[in-house]
């Protein structure tokens, strides 16, 4: 009897393993979805989801830097550039394909903002980014955080 309640544990532990592990190597199900896993990948420093989620002249371009640099400094170059960002909106532009989608990505900056636009295109389990444009810079008008009402001791 405590032989066949240790292997029914067993199963029971091995499906939930299975399930838990089902999935982490999906794509993101949207083009959104992907912007937001890639900077998440980069703001943890972890190469590896970072490189799964582009293709194209992108994946090879960002490998060829991997591999000059180094794995770990790699990850930490993807780190040290996300830990800059303070903010960043997506607007759909117009669709170059049918399998494709075109995003301007506004990444804002303490002390600027930097528009690119990115292509992304529909795999067999999601979406990868194939292409950033060179970003365009923009100064901010108001440095991002100032306060818009002044502070609570001007009141």
């Amino acid at each position: 009897m405590k032989k066949r309640a240790l292997q029914i544990a067993l199963i029971g532990l091995l499906i939930g393993v299975a399930f838990f592990f089902r999935g982490r190597d999906r794509l993101p199900e949207t083009p959104e979805a992907t912007v937001n896993a890639l900077f998440d990948a980069a703001e943890a420093g972890d190469a590896a989801a970072y490189l799964r989620l582009v293709e194209g002249k992108l994946k090879a371009e960002s490998l060829a830097v991997k591999n000059q640099v180094g794995a770990r400094q790699f990850g930490e170059d993807l780190r040290s550039w996300a830990a800059g960002i303070e903010n960043f909106g997506i607007t759909r532009q117009d669709d170059p394909a049918p399998d494709q989608v075109a995003l301007e990505v506004k990444i804002t900056f303490a002390d600027r903002d930097e528009i690119q636009r990115w292509v992304l295109v529909a795999q067999a389990d999601g979406w990868v980014v194939t292409s950033m444009d060179t970003a365009v810079t923009q100064e901010q008008e108001i440095p991002f955080g100032t306060p818009v009402f002044g502070t609570p001791d001007q009141e």
